[in-house]
């Protein structure tokens, strides 16, 4: 295998380095010339595209002490860049040129420009070509690939430290937004719901102070802020300023308190669409936040324990909060995969195995329902409970629709392989002559889904392949496979012993002949024969009798065909079932066939 490397075109860019400025007509030292081609070559890292652009600004220049003066500062310069270089998305300029201006007041202490100081062709020359702004789509990035590639090489801490300053101003943007803008009257009364849409809506036509609701920038940091957040480093120097900027907003005074800012951020702010927007988990941070009074469960939603150690859970009980929702800390912490949180909250005294009645306000349930395979390997090592029934829905068939991966870790555990699962559209399935049951064993389950793996793990930690003792809704593995067309799925159960013949206590089937010819499934009609299955078989559950009788009243003509060519009697007298005979069951049935 070839690799290519930037750093395979030092030489090509050396070559035209030297010949652009030996042919370059300026009054030039010859030092000076010797210290331009020194640098561009050094500080290329093998990115030409950067190496031009840097080359056509100092072309500009006409005096040695311009050039050195030049070069000091091009790097800093172009990142008024570090909205440029550590932004989530690309910004249109309105938002940038706001954030630029909002970073150097903060910076400065003052406002060292008029709002006419800061427009787009100032920006681009303060940028030097390296952030340039894209004509068709309005937003402003790097130049080429390469520019931003040597930022991210760079070890100066203006870079290393940009997402931390950055994600200060943010924040710092976003109290200013909450306090100064919403009105709190209105927010705080539910009875002015109407009032304050109302509100928003005015605010929508003409955007023009970066407070307004819908400016470009305010809508940025709706989107963005927290992932500016999770991306800060630990070795960030500005990283004890961002814990201040963050106790600010959540409620400095008490970590069980929260401030107004806080509470508008939960309710105005994290309902807009830009919340959501790229953003997965947006909608179940803003329902787990609930009660807003508290900001300890946005601490835990918004993954903010990082930088609030010690702070966060000062004299709180964890271990008793719930929120609207029924959820504790630890399942809201596990939803979202912050697994070294769950481990603390464990320690804390949260309970592992809290009673709840759906499955994902428990935190096994929870790492499951959001695939968060390291967080539920956590839980169970530290003993979670993997057979944990919660309405009838069990953590073994929630893991069943996520993964085999899911699946074999519950059962590696010690997970019951013959657990029950609930179905959901089993009302329409109640048995009108067997006995009326609602729940569907996890193997039947994986049969009646056609998922062949999760069946063989079933298999291999012990499920019951034919479980008369236990309830079912398909009545045994075998028939949910033949029903639903899964020949695979039903050679592999039949390969391990599972029963043609066997009388089906539960729904209507009676038999799995009768269950493959009710839905049409000639395959594998035609594979349980030939294993042996009786086409005379009088079921004695179930409203056919007999399974010509289910095809016929089913209007199945095809596998009525086969049943009959396989020794079918088309006479015979049906003992059970609501017919009395096969002709009787073409004419009554569901689907008469004459």
């Amino acid at each position: 295998m070839i690799t290519i490397s930037t750093l395979d075109n030092r030489g090509d860019i050396k070559t035209f380095v030297d010949a652009e400025v030996d042919n370059f007509a300026a009054n030039w030292e010859v030092e000076t010339g010797q210290l331009v081609k020194d640098m561009l070559v050094d500080k290329s890292d093998g990115m030409f595209r950067w190496t031009y652009l840097q080359w056509e600004q100092l072309k500009d220049l006409s005096t040695n002490g311009g050039i050195r003066s030049w070069w000091c500062g091009v790097l800093h310069d172009a990142a008024s860049d570090k909205m440029g270089h550590m932004r989530a998305q690309p910004l249109g300029s309105r938002a940038l040129l706001a954030a630029i201006r909002i970073e150097i007041e903060e910076a400065n202490g003052e406002q060292p420009f008029d709002k006419a100081d800061l427009t787009e062709p100032i920006l681009e020359a303060v940028c030097r070509h390296l952030v340039v702004r894209d004509p068709k789509l309005g937003v402003w990035k790097f130049s080429h690939a390469s520019v931003a590639e040597y930022f991210r090489a760079q070890s100066d801490s203006w870079v290393k430290d940009a997402e931390g300053e950055l994600t200060v101003v943010l924040t710092n943007c976003l109290i200013d937004f909450c306090s100064s803008v919403w009105p709190m009257k209105c927010m705080m009364n539910a009875e002015t719901v109407i009032e304050l849409s109302g509100w928003l809506e005015a605010r929508r036509a003409a955007p023009r102070h970066t407070l307004n609701p819908w400016h470009p920038l305010h809508r940025y940091i709706t989107r963005n802020w927290l992932q500016h957040i999770h991306n800060i480093s630990n070795e960030d120097s500005s990283i004890l300023d961002v814990v201040q900027a963050l106790k600010r907003f959540l409620g400095e005074a008490s970590p069980q308190k929260s401030s107004w800012e806080y509470r508008a951020f939960c309710l105005i702010v994290i309902s807009s669409d830009d919340w959501t927007c790229d953003n997965s988990s947006g909608n179940y941070m803003r329902t787990s936040v609930d009660p807003y009074d508290n900001p300890v469960f946005g601490v835990v939603a918004f993954g903010l324990h990082r930088f609030l150690a010690g702070w966060w859970d000062k004299r709180v009980d964890i271990s008793s909060l719930v929120n609207a929702e029924g959820s504790d800390l630890l399942a809201i912490a596990a939803y979202l995969g912050y697994t070294g949180l769950c481990e603390y909250l464990i320690e804390q005294g949260c309970d592992i195995n809290k009673d709840t009645k759906i499955t994902c306000h428990s935190a096994l349930g929870a790492s499951i329902h959001q695939q968060k395979i390291g967080t539920m390997k956590m839980l169970l090592e530290k003993g979670a409970n993997p057979d944990r029934i919660m309405n009838h829905h069990s953590l073994l068939c929630l893991a069943m629709k996520k993964g085999i991966d899911y699946c074999t870790l519950l059962l590696e555990k010690g997970a019951d392989p013959s657990i029950e699962c609930r179905s959901r559209s089993c009302c329409r399935f109640v048995s009108t002559f067997g006995i009326k049951h609602y729940l569907r064993r996890a193997l039947s389950k994986a049969a009646y889904n056609g998922n062949l793996s999760i069946m063989k793990a079933l298999v291999d930690k012990g499920a019951d392949i034919n479980p008369e003792s236990l309830r079912d809704l398909d009545g045994i593995p075998l028939a949910a496979a033949v029903y639903m067309g899964q020949l695979d799925r039903a050679r592999f159960l039949i390969a391990k012993g599972a029963d043609v013949n066997a009388q089906l206590k539960y729904r209507d089937f009676g038999s799995p002949l009768t269950a493959s010819v009710c839905s049409g499934e000639l395959e594998c009609a035609r594979l349980l024969v030939e294993h042996g299955a009786e086409v005379n078989m009088n079921p004695k559950f179930g409203p056919y009798g007999s399974p010509l009788a289910a095809a016929v009243s089913m209007g199945h003509l095809d596998c009525a065909r086969f049943l009959v060519e396989n020794g079918a009697d088309v006479n015979s007298h049906l003992e059970f079932g609501e017919y009395g005979s096969v002709l009787a069951a073409a004419i009554l049935g569901k689907h008469p066939v004459l």
